[in-house]
């Protein structure tokens, strides 16, 4: 949820050299569609605050907009390991790579955790846990199977102990999926989707204490959506979507009909169970989509998200998704028990959606980009980068000779 398109160095250089099919660098569409899905991340969570006086159109709403929370999610993991790849530096230190990783989510998150303590314990009154307090601080609390811990503080925050899971294991993966023979990469693909498929069936197996009103048991809930080691799996699909793309392996669909898969897929959602569709049933679309999006910016074709408004959103969405849900949840606070028309709520949620982007782009340029600039580099590599900024070109060995056969025929 949280990698950076658009500083993108291009791959590294063990990934075969340079693409067949589409060449590394910037890419302004998956960075646009990065705010669609912390959009739609809202949304889902929005309907969870119950705003609306009628129990329709709440249930139309939540209907709606349910499935679009599972599919964001789902984007930004596979994201996150593909864009690592693409972007990956050729030489780069573990030590570099994972002081990058801290400091480009770390600052962000934490002052989206002391925001929620404080509106947690300060204004909802809830009893401060030290203990589930810690977790959240070291990104560890999708590892606990009570569903209390893993969304305490900040809902979102969960995703985030993925992520760090996700950034601690990306050399090693990326190190074994480089080593994978071209021709042999969609096999490979095919068959984290069919472990990513096969999960659901493991968690509805397993013992459980609680059925959500959705029908979902509370370990479908933890070990499909929440725990890291399950969600690892769409980090590492997105890792070899991006070795496809950058050996030039043909996709079976273009980014037009990718869209159109995944809106398909949107809407047979509504007839399959929950514990399928916080996952598996967006994976492959969405991989599609991911990578048609990174071919077509690499050939340096425009899409409907990749103009210059659209990139600055999906720069902060990071902060968006981090902030929106405290937005919505102190609003709710100040509103007591009340309830609204459905066009007043909708009115309200615009209102709300519009302030959460203000407050994102705040965050962004405050807290984010000065943590990057400054910190994410070490001294080491900041004396290195200066010294070589301040060595003297390198002599053009065929104008000297030249200026000293001019100086001799003068002399003559």
């Amino acid at each position: 949820m949280t990698s950076s398109l658009e500083t993108a160095d291009g791959p590294d250089g063990s990934n075969a050299g340079a693409a067949t099919g589409a060449r590394a660098g910037r890419l302004p569409s998956l960075t646009g569609m990065r705010f669609i899905c912390a959009a739609m991340v809202f949304g889902l969570h929005s309907a969870l605050m119950l705003f609306f006086s009628s129990q329709n159109a709440s249930g139309l709403y939540m209907g709606a907009v349910q499935q679009g929370g599972f599919t964001g999610v789902v984007y930004f993991f596979i994201l996150s390991g593909f864009v690592l790849t693409w972007s990956a530096r050729s030489g780069d230190r573990l030590g570099a790579f994972w002081r990058r990783r801290l400091f480009k989510i770390y600052p962000n998150y934490m002052v989206a955790l002391i925001l929620g303590v404080v509106l947690a314990v300060f204004v909802q009154g809830q009893v401060f846990n030290r203990k589930t307090g810690l977790l959240d601080v070291l990104l560890l609390q999708s590892w606990s199977n009570n569903i209390n811990t893993r969304t305490s503080f900040n809902l979102p925050h969960w995703s985030l102990s993925c992520e760090a899971l996700m950034y601690l294991l990306f050399p090693v993966f990326l190190r074994l999926i480089d080593k994978v023979r071209p021709e042999l990469l969609w096999r490979w693909a095919g068959g984290i989707m069919a472990a990513i498929f096969i999960v659901p069936f493991i968690s509805h197996a397993l013992p459980y204490s609680a059925v959500y009103p959705s029908g979902s048991h509370d370990t479908d809930v933890w070990l499909t959506l929440h725990f890291p080691a399950t969600r690892l799996l769409d980090f590492v699909l997105g890792i070899f979507m991006a070795r496809i793309v950058m050996t030039g392996r043909r996709l079976p669909l273009g980014l037009g009909g990718s869209v159109a898969l995944m809106a398909g897929v949107y809407w047979l959602a509504t007839y399959t169970p929950e514990r399928f569709n916080m996952d598996f049933i967006s994976v492959i679309p969405l991989a599609l989509v991911i990578a048609a999006a990174a071919t077509q910016d690499a050939a340096g074709r425009k899409s409907l998200v990749s103009g210059r408004v659209w990139v600055w959103l999906g720069e902060i969405s990071y902060a968006f998704y981090l902030l929106h849900y405290l937005v919505l949840a102190f609003t709710r606070h100040l509103l007591g028990a009340r309830t609204f028309s459905t066009p007043t709520t909708f009115a309200l949620l615009a209102v709300l959606f519009v302030i959460t982007i203000g407050l994102s782009g705040l965050l962004h340029e405050l807290v984010e980009k000065p943590m990057m600039t400054h910190f994410s580099k070490s001294r080491r590599s900041k004396e290195e980068a200066a010294a070589a900024a301040q060595l003297p070109p390198e002599p053009d060995l065929a104008q000297e000779e030249d200026d000293r056969h001019a100086v001799t025929r003068r002399a003559a």
